[in-house]
């Protein structure tokens, strides 16, 4: 495979090159080259030459999780130069990928500037309106890994819909987990074998680590798979987020609204 990566003003790092052409091979794309610019900060871009598109990207993107990977990637691929591009069905999806990047752009954001004052006040975010992920941690942390597990913790914005665990470094070059668990199961109609179903799956990233296979980053092992299966609510879990989802965004949006309006 030719090299997809390049980097404007920073250093290329193998693991993050492995995990978008992991996504690229999946979406089975080879005209699509990554650029990582230092000088981006909230934007992208995606540009074309010769019928190959080139995506530039801020550097954080780097350990962008992969749900924002794939969104990214996806988004890149839609029409942008020609007629199709007005496409209602190609304009709700760039919508959908848009929504989910932005988020990862505001969280990211906000995250430096809390880092570089007091890394200490992330723990602060941990504190929702309904649930205090701290104490959803420490309860899971109890119950399944036999309290060993350690991560920072925050909430996502309030309609932010994916939640990711990510390895971040602070200003003095130690690593620590991060675990952002999606804004909008912050809500009272949300039972808690669900938020302990998240926070559970979040936590068997750093159990069960992604590893190279192939020269491909394995995140959902089989091994992965397994032990998620093995929490006791897995099948409500999965049975309520299915029923109730839309319903849950719904009333989000709902209050997103109400407050904007009365701004």
């Amino acid at each position: 495979m030719p090299n997809l990566f390049h980097n404007a003003n920073a250093q290329k790092t193998d693991t993050s090159e492995c995990f978008y052409s992991e996504a690229l091979q999946v979406l089975n794309c080879s005209d699509l080259s990554i650029n990582f610019s230092n000088r981006l900060k909230k934007g992208w871009r995606v540009s074309a030459k010769d019928y190959k598109r080139t995506l530039t990207l801020p550097s954080y993107f780097k350990d962008a999780p992969r749900p924002v990977v794939q969104a990214v990637i996806s988004w890149a691929l839609l029409p942008h130069f020609n007629r199709a591009k007005n496409n209602k069905v190609v304009k709700s999806q760039k919508r959908s990928f848009e929504h989910i990047i932005k988020e990862y752009i505001s969280n990211s954001d906000g995250y430096e500037k809390r880092c570089r004052s007091d890394l200490s006040k992330i723990e602060n975010l941990s504190q929702g309106s309904f649930y205090d992920l701290r104490q959803i941690f420490n309860s899971v942390n109890n119950s399944f890994f036999s309290g060993r597990l350690e991560s920072y913790l925050r909430w996502g914005k309030s309609d932010s819909r994916t939640s990711y665990h990510t390895i971040r470094t602070d200003k003095s070059g130690v690593d620590f987990h991060l675990i952002t668990i999606a804004g909008v199961y912050d809500s009272p109609i949300v039972p808690e074998f669900v938020i302990k179903g998240i926070m559970y799956h979040e936590m068997l990233h750093i159990a069960i680590p992604a590893y190279l296979k192939n020269g491909r980053r394995v995140v959902h092992s089989r091994e992965f798979k397994e032990a998620e299966r093995n929490y006791p609510f897995y099948n409500e879990w999965i049975e309520w987020e299915h029923r109730n989802m839309h319903r849950l965004i719904r009333i989000k949006k709902q209050k997103r609204r109400k407050k904007s309006y009365l701004k």
